[in-house]
């Protein structure tokens, strides 16, 4: 779910990298 969630807000660009820091995979 996070992945797919990351990869539509990939466009924005500000929630992939909050996903980055909630998530360090």
């Amino acid at each position: 779910a996070m992945v797919s969630i990351a990869n539509v807000y990939q466009s924005n660009g500000v929630i992939h990298v909050v996903n980055k820091v909630l998530v360090p995979n």
